[in-house]
């Protein structure tokens, strides 16, 4: 398969255009507060696909397609196998997750107070003040305790709009970047996939009580 620096350059190109395009009504209307937020959110996960499809059908156009978008072969098996197990069986998000508190709260991301939850109080009465709303409907325990089962939940139902990211990131642009060598490979498209982000992050997006800048990287 031919393959020079400007396939990549043009992917990245897309993806980020689509990204931010679709990000635009967010910025010109309430941000991470805006009520089509999720939509969008929802929408900016498929870009890098939308790219990859983009550089097989029309750029490339090999005779393998499922093998340029990184579909087939399915091997090695084992490797597959325990990569879904740990995806699916969510003992690598919950434990990012998790780690992420104390993390954040040594770099003084938010306030590390467990007993009395004031950081977690602080953020739900500033959606509550933006929305008009009154009190919690719940007890603040049991919106923490919900916190963790919407990761839970999430990291399920968040699987095919995820696949958006892995066809472009991971079937179409690593292969790609691993014949630079391994360790760039990954560092490159770790940086290119962060900086994917940008739309969101720089509106707060995660990172709510940090500046959005600080977030992207």
């Amino acid at each position: 398969m031919k393959f020079n620096f400007r396939d990549i350059s043009l992917f990245v190109a897309i993806t980020f255009r689509l990204a931010w395009l679709v990000a635009l009504p967010l910025w010109q209307g309430d941000g991470h507060f805006d009520a089509h937020f999720g939509t969008a959110a929802l929408a900016m996960m498929f870009t890098p696909a939308v790219a990859s499809l983009v550089m097989v059908f029309i750029v490339e156009r090999p005779p393998a397609k499922a093998h340029a978008l990184g579909l087939w072969p399915l091997k090695p098996a084992g490797r597959l196998l325990l990569g879904l197990g740990l995806g699916l069986g969510l003992v690598v998000p919950v434990a990012l997750v998790l780690a992420a508190l104390p993390i954040g709260a040594a770099l003084g991301v938010y306030p590390a107070d467990y007993e009395n939850l004031s950081g977690f109080k602080m953020m739900l009465g500033a959606q509550l003040s933006t929305s008009g709303q009154g009190e919690l409907p719940l007890s603040i325990e049991m919106l923490v305790a919900l916190q963790f089962l919407n990761v839970l939940a999430g990291s399920v139902i968040n699987l095919v709009p995820a696949l958006g990211e892995e066809l472009g990131c991971r079937g179409w642009l690593l292969p790609k970047l691993l014949r630079y060598g391994q360790v760039k490979a990954i560092v490159i498209s770790g940086v290119i996939w962060g900086v994917w982000h940008a739309p969101l992050i720089l509106l707060g997006y995660n990172y709510r009580l940090a500046p959005g800048w600080l977030g992207v990287p």
